[in-house]
């Protein structure tokens, strides 16, 4: 077997010598066109090869050997010019980096794709120096003088290359007249080929996304967008192209945004039922004020404009907050790219079984949703944000109510903030709110600091929330998605597994000031914060009267990637059933700092009454104080199971043996051989292990097998297993007879100073 440099070598070789014509000179009257080859990714095509078949010439192949693009040479006969031949290019190890073009010299581009290809091209000679008349193109449209807005690409999906959606900005126009967009990133490409709107690295191909709109060279007018995956198109019905920048209202030049406290604008609009609050949302425009006076029961959900800026949705005032309420069967408010401040209003009885969707209001692809004193009671949403959710969007809140909301199945039980949003959230309670999974207050998720800043939660109360795994109040998650919490309590939270106040998963980065964590409690592990692969810093925070079912009464943290730093903290009357009363650090946390706080009261089951740390890395503690943590040992009996296994079913037949030792006892192995020794099928054994293959009894070495003693054995005195302590050491004796396993139960006396036991397991010759 060649080795790995082998290996490697022969594959590259192998693609060496894949033939490849270079920029060849075309001979006499041959017309030549340019192959130009991209790999998106910058390694060459690995493995495809290009094959050009003209009917009057020698067929042609070659590859991209190497890096992220290079070009050929294709050579027609003069009498092939203009009629079409048969080009493939074959999958190669990653055909969705592979990208080809063909052009004659100096003249349009006559071909292009990627691979698998296998397609009959149409080669075009170049056209005349002068032309004297540029034909029109028959389909497309000329460009307006105003160019296209840009495009914001995205909502609802199968979750099928999702990295090419999200806002496109106009670049131009193509050859035939109509506008291309660039995304952000720089990454990607929306341009109109063959009829429809693509989406992919490289323009005048099929992409990934597709929208069927053949009579028009706007992407806004396409009805249904589709995906390409495993080799189908499947429809996506909730994506949408909207405009990202609209144009100014023909009112005032400049649109102010609304003011920190939504101060009212004129005209106001006034509505007191259901379809006219539908009509006036449905017809708003830039810097629309609709007024609600009466409750409304609404039987769909209301859909604001795309691309408006200073809409506003008040009720009856601070004092008379008017309601807003559905049937259970549908989601209140759906907002995208747009303005939306929300103010006086309660919200309820939304519900939705759509993904990224939320029971209350969701918000899309660059909103800016404000929502001041308002309440957001008993809506659900199936998988994600039970009230609220947000999606590469801002959300500021204040002073406002999240109560008994749920997300059913999924995270962020009053509100979910998701994929580069940000929310900062003030003086708002969470109260009686439940996640299927994590975060029974608040969810922030894939949020990543380069592309937003920190969202920000300030004066604020997690009272009696629930998250049947991580984060009762909150959790964070992913892509170093960063929170700072200040000045907020967290009061009888809980979480299923860890964290019944906070966590932080996933490279997550959460910062706790000037804060108070009471009656919080966890299932496993951080009574009131839990933290795995993140960054956790408290400062002047009060952890009191926290428990969880194992590890770290107060707080938990796991991981070599995990960090924790308590400045000026303290933790009163903590409590965990194993080990860490107050802090448990396991599996190697990178650095534990520990300065200027207090422990005092905690207690735990097994070890650490105040602080138990597991594995490698930094520990600093100054200026801590630690009073009356203790660790309480049980004086019931630990029992456990012993399984003893044989992968063949035939017991240990060569003498295995399991002893149980009290630590103090155990003076290392005494091995005992058996002198006997007989002839049996051609070879030499010894005595104790012949019984235990052919003895009647094999717990006994007795000599009584079959044909021990025709072939000399007598194993009286053997010892079996090879391996004879005094009988007054060892507290049990066991073997696996026959079969595949066998169970014993032991018990161990428990007490202060006693407790340690050796498990030994000896064989004659082998374990098996």
């Amino acid at each position: 077997m060649p080795s790995l440099v082998q290996t490697a070598l022969v594959l590259l070789l192998a693609l060496a010598a894949v033939p490849s014509v270079r920029a060849s000179a075309c001979r006499g009257s041959e017309v030549a066109y340019i192959l130009t080859m991209t790999d998106t990714y910058g390694d060459g095509w690995n493995g495809a090869v290009y094959t050009f078949d003209p009917s009057g010439g020698a067929t042609e192949t070659g590859t991209l050997s190497n890096g992220a693009s290079d070009t050929d040479t294709l050579c027609l006969a003069a009498a092939d010019d203009g009629e079409c031949h048969p080009f493939e290019v074959s999958a190669g190890s990653y055909p969705t980096e592979v990208g080809w073009s063909i052009a004659s010299e100096g003249g349009p581009e006559v071909a292009s794709g990627g691979a698998p290809t296998t397609a009959s091209v149409c080669f075009q000679p170049p056209p005349s120096p002068a032309p004297s008349v540029s034909p029109q193109p028959s389909v497309s449209v000329a460009p307006s003088v105003s160019p296209p807005c840009d495009v914001g690409l995205g909502g609802p999906n199968d979750g099928y290359h999702t990295n090419l959606l999200g806002n496109y900005a106009f670049e131009g126009y193509d050859a035939s007249g109509a506008p291309y967009y660039k995304s952000e990133d720089a990454g990607y490409y929306l341009y109109l080929y063959s009829g429809d709107w693509n989406v992919n690295r490289k323009m005048g191909q099929y992409g990934y996304w597709l929208g069927a709109n053949p009579a028009s060279n706007n992407p806004l007018d396409v009805v249904t967008w589709e995906v390409y995956t495993d080799g189908s198109w499947i429809a996506q019905p909730g994506v949408a192209a909207i405009c990202a920048t609209p144009a100014p209202s023909p009112g005032p030049t400049t649109t102010p945004a609304p003011t920190e406290t939504f101060e009212p604008t004129d005209p106001r609009t006034f509505v007191e039922t259901a379809v006219g609050l539908r009509l006036a949302v449905e017809s708003a425009t830039n810097d629309a004020n609709i007024v609600l006076t009466e409750d409304v029961a609404l039987t769909a959900t209301l859909v604001f404009p795309s691309g408006r800026t200073g809409l506003a949705l008040r009720g009856g005032g601070p004092e008379n907050r008017t309601t807003i309420a559905g049937d259970g069967t549908f989601m209140l408010i759906e907002v995208w790219s747009t303005e939306l401040a929300l103010e006086d209003l309660v919200l309820t009885g939304g519900y939705t079984e759509t993904e990224f969707e939320a029971g209350a209001v969701g918000a899309w692809y660059g909103t800016v949703l404000r929502a001041r004193r308002c309440t957001f009671s008993h809506n659900r949403g199936a998988t994600m944000g039970g009230a609220v959710l947000i999606g590469i969007s801002t959300a500021f809140i204040e002073d406002s109510l999240f109560e008994s909301n749920e997300a059913i199945e999924g995270s962020g039980g009053a509100m979910y903030v998701y994929w580069n949003a940000r929310a900062t959230i003030l003086r708002t309670t969470f109260t009686n709110n439940k996640a299927g999974t994590s975060g029974g207050g608040v969810a922030f998720s894939v949020n990543e600091p380069s592309k937003v800043d920190p969202s920000i939660v300030e004066d604020c109360l997690f009272n009696r929330n629930n998250a049947s795994t991580f984060g009762g109040g909150i959790d964070v998650n992913m892509q170093f998605t960063t929170v700072h919490v200040s000045a907020t309590e967290f009061h009888h939270n809980h979480a299923g597994q860890g964290g019944g106040a906070v966590s932080g998963v996933n490279d997550a980065i959460i910062t706790v000031t000037d804060s108070a964590m009471a009656n919080n409690a966890a299932g496993d592990a951080g009574g009131s914060a839990y933290a795995a692969a993140t960054s956790l810093a408290f400062d002047n925070v009060s952890v009191t009267d926290s428990v969880a079912g194992r590890a770290g009464g107060g707080v938990a943290i796991a991981g070599d990637t995990s960090s924790g730093m308590f400045k000026s903290t303290n933790f009163g009357r903590c409590n965990a059933t194993a080990v860490g009363g107050a802090i448990s650090a396991s599996s190697d946390v990178a650095e534990l700092t520990i300065e200027g706080g207090a422990f005092g009261r905690c207690t735990v089951t097994e070890q650490g009454g105040a602080l138990h740390v597991d594995g490698t890395g930094v520990l600093r503690v100054a200026g801590t104080s630690f009073e009356d943590c203790v660790v309480e040992y049980s004086t019931e009996p630990v029992c456990l199971t012993l399984t003893m296994m044989n992968s063949v079913g035939s017991g240990w037949i060569y003498g295995a043996e399991l002893f149980i030792f009290r630590k103090e006892d155990y003076h290392g192995e005494a091995v005992y051989e058996c002198s006997e020794t007989c002839q049996y099928g051609g070879d030499t054994w010894s005595c104790d292990r012949m019984d235990y293959q052919k003895g009647i009894d094999p717990t006994m070495c007795d000599a009584d097998g079959f044909g021990l003693a025709a072939n000399g054995c007598d194993c009286t005195g053997c010892v079996c297993s090879g391996y004879e302590p005094p009988d007054h050491t060892y507290l049990h004796r066991f073997a696996l007879a026959d079969g595949f396993s066998t169970t014993e139960q032991v018990c161990f006396e428990r007490g202060r100073g006693q407790g340690e036991y050796v498990i030994l397991v000896v064989d004659d010759e082998y374990f098996e």
